[in-house]
């Protein structure tokens, strides 16, 4: 399970909160989210606090958006 929330968002910033556990039957609903927030902010923090288990795919995801500029953070 996954659950997301927007903790801030501003033109400038978004935090998005990330608990549960990052797996490949997740990704569309990450990537949507992770969409939506970087149309809205120059700059997005993912906090990964609450992750508990990140699968390979996910992991991969999460370099793509680095290389992209999305920070993380926990």
């Amino acid at each position: 399970m996954l659950r997301l929330a927007v903790a801030t968002q501003t033109p400038l910033e978004a935090l998005l909160i990330i608990d549960g556990n990052i797996t490949v039957d997740q990704l569309p609903l990450l990537t949507g989210e992770i969409r939506r927030c970087r149309q809205r902010s120059a700059t997005l923090i993912l906090m990964l606090d609450g992750v508990a288990h990140i699968d390979p795919e996910g992991l991969a995801l999460l370099q793509q958006w680095c290389a992209r500029g999305v920070a993380l953070r926990g």
